[in-house]
């Protein structure tokens, strides 16, 4: 009988391995961080409006990524989902009155050369009034981008609300992190 029982115990254990092996096999996600994009922020007197700049337009292949990632594994084509993961964006020349603090709210555009549909997948929207040259962006990583990876350029336009007005051109760069899983 115990032998029964350690037989039945063993069959049920190997089983739940398989099922994780074919989870595995089945499913893959990854992090790609896309070429970052610069734009200039000109100097900006407007503390009324919200006002749109850029777009920053990054190269990257996707397809190309996801067959180095699994090594040959993968391909565009076994692409399930996509959607940002973090975005962030700095400034390379800040100063005491240049810089995140001069920024009330803020919204990231995205759209590719693929899907010209601009979605809204970062925003935030009561920025500190603290000194900072760099900026986390909230993501709404519900937002699907699958539509969107197969291009080789995607542009982010950032639109920005001031709180005080900037007196010099800022550099700025923004860095997004995609989370991307495959079948």
């Amino acid at each position: 009988m115990k032998k029964i029982l350690l037989i039945a115990s063993l069959s049920i254990v190997g089983l739940a391995s398989c099922s994780k092996i074919v989870g595995m096999l089945v499913s893959k996600i990854m992090s790609m961080q896309t070429v970052d994009a610069q734009f200039t922020l000109p100097i900006v007197t407007d503390t009324t409006n919200t006002n749109s700049y850029g777009p920053a337009t990054a190269t990257v292949n996707v397809d190309s990524f996801i067959t180095a990632y699994s090594s040959n594994n993968y391909n565009i084509k076994n692409l399930k989902s996509a959607n940002i993961e973090s975005c962030n964006i700095t400034i390379s020349n800040p100063d005491d009155k240049n810089n995140f603090a001069n920024i009330q709210s803020c919204e990231v555009d995205l759209n590719s050369d693929v899907n010209k549909t601009i979605i809204h997948p970062a925003t935030i929207t009561n920025n500190p009034d603290t000194y900072s040259a760099s900026l986390d962006v909230p993501v709404d990583n519900t937002i699907d981008l699958t539509s969107y990876m197969n291009a080789k350029q995607f542009n982010y336009t950032i639109k920005a609300k001031l709180r005080r007005a900037t007196t010099k051109e800022l550099t700025c760069t923004i860095h997004i992190k995609m989370h991307i899983e495959m079948q």
